[in-house]
């Protein structure tokens, strides 16, 4: 199936998010936990990404109340974010926690985990459908099964490609192998750790860089160690900041044409992002009819 077709509905018809004012009353309300450093980066990212899918969404952004973030304003934060005293009796149609850079921290270090598992539990509690990201697919799987965190000499860092693994959903009808995803992390799981755990399903994994995409078999519940939501130039900002701060960094392989940091990266992932957002929030908008 061709990724430009619009007839099975997940994927993008060519109108934005103020294009359909119609559909302002139907909108699926999302949660994200943003626990990035740079923060509104992140928000960049999902708002640019969310207005490209078909399906419209409103977003609140929650923040931690147990850590307070050292690159983002207070004022800011107290403006345009939520704590979870403000939103737990509130309605929501989907959950997304990002990543954060405390991978290379036991889980039990972060200063914030404990409010984390909190949130994780209430999520949970409530069925709310939830999309983990990187550090925090992470930090779920090991307080949902138990999954060990695994340490890498280095950092996995640039645009890899990954195969279907024939799982229970359907997303393969809509993908064309390979997938694309920017990958930029120390740690990972265990593949082994997963097969052991009849919850789970690997969707996508990489010969290069391991585990990918996870489903829980009886929800739509999604755990990504990689990034669909980055945008261009992600990785490139990456790189140039841990170069600036003397941090010993590989170039981001399959990223620059040439590998010549000269030239302009291609977002070679876009499509293979709407398309599982779409699928996501489609499986969400069903569930909710």
């Amino acid at each position: 199936m061709g990724k430009t077709s619009t007839g099975n509905g997940l994927l993008k018809n060519g109108r934005s998010y103020n294009d359909r004012p119609d559909q302002q009353s139907d909108s699926l309300q999302i949660l994200i936990l943003n626990l990035m450093s740079e923060k509104i980066n992140t928000e960049d990212q999902f708002k640019r990404l969310f207005k490209r899918t078909q399906i419209n969404v409103e977003i609140t952004f929650l923040r931690t109340a147990s850590y307070e973030s050292k690159n983002t304003s207070k004022e800011y934060l107290e403006k345009n974010y939520k704590i979870f005293s403000e939103i737990k009796d509130k309605h929501f149609d989907g959950f997304i926690s990002t990543g954060s850079a405390v991978e290379k921290l036991p889980f039990q270090k972060v200063k914030y985990w404990d409010e984390l598992l909190s949130i994780f539990d209430w999520v949970k509690e409530k069925h709310i459908p939830s999309y983990f990201i990187c550090w925090g697919a992470q930090a779920a799987l090991n307080h949902r099964y138990g999954i060990r965190k695994i340490d890498y000499p280095e950092k996995q860092f640039g645009i890899f490609s990954h195969s279907y693994n024939g799982s229970s959903n359907n997303l393969s009808d809509y993908w064309k192998n390979p997938v694309q995803i920017p990958v930029s992390r120390y740690t990972g799981v265990s593949k082994e750790d997963i097969d052991l755990c009849s919850d789970l399903d690997i969707v996508l994994s990489s010969p290069d860089t391991g585990v990918c995409l996870i489903a829980e078999k009886n929800s739509n519940d999604f755990y990504n160690l990689n990034h669909f939501e980055y945008d261009r130039l992600t990785l490139d900002k990456e790189y140039n900041r841990d170069r600036k701060n003397g941090v010993k960094i590989a170039l981001p392989s399959n990223y620059y044409p040439n590998d010549n940091p000269e030239n302009e990266p291609v977002n070679c992932w876009k499509t293979d992002s709407i398309i599982f957002f779409n699928y996501w929030l489609s499986r969400i908008r069903k569930e909710k009819e």
